[in-house]
């Protein structure tokens, strides 16, 4: 956009292209946008069902105890309900993987430096991320260790579950090399993933 304007040209006196690479330019913003806009509110999806699930097991206890007060024929004590098993603190982390004009481009919600700095607030021990590939394009050469051949669809996703800690080793790693890559071959245990494939619409 910076060198379109650099020409000193306004839109108006603009060749067709010109004007074909601002649209495009425009296009790819937008689609960044709305790529954000979606990531946002299934994060806020997540928050609200997680606090839904925790008043939900809190009112089973209270049941619970209650059926258990009334069986044993105790006198009626307001008994307070046992606190829920707690869950492990988990933290996203969004890969988008496109091919646009042939080129592979890669960006991280959030990213490796935001999720640093969140770590830097003492975050809970048993805290794991959530760390979702996904590539709306097809699947690149680079990420192929990722998904079967019958995967590599556009519209596919990789995910892995792992510690806090574990992550910290990986993507140090994965910067010093300059790319992702398969933790499998560290024989890391701690690692769960899935993937799916969900082939984009026509």
């Amino acid at each position: 956009m910076q060198r379109l304007a650099a020409a000193g040209l306004t839109p108006s006196n603009w060749d067709p292209q010109q004007q074909a690479e601002h649209d495009r330019l425009l296009r790819y913003r937008k689609s960044d946008q709305r790529e954000f806009e979606r990531a946002y509110r299934g994060v806020e999806h997540l928050r609200t069902r997680r606090a839904t699930r925790r008043r939900e097991k809190r009112a089973i206890a209270v049941a619970n105890a209650a059926i258990a007060s009334k069986n044993a024929q105790k006198p009626a004590v307001e008994v307070p309900p046992p606190p829920p098993p707690a869950e492990p603190d988990t933290w996203d982390q969004r890969v988008f993987v496109k091919i646009v004009d042939g080129a592979v481009t890669i960006r991280n919600y959030l990213t490796n430096a935001n999720f640093r700095l969140l770590a830097s607030l003492q975050p809970r021990p048993d805290t794991r991320i959530l760390r979702t590939f996904r590539f709306p394009h097809g699947v690149p050469a680079e990420f192929e260790w990722m998904l079967p051949p019958e995967q590599r669809q556009p519209g596919a996703t990789y995910a892995q579950w792992m510690p806090l800690t574990t992550w910290f080793k990986i993507t140090e790693e994965e910067e010093k090399r300059g790319a992702f890559f398969d933790p499998r071959t560290w024989h890391a245990t701690d690692i769960k993933e899935f993937s799916s494939n969900r082939p984009r619409a026509a």
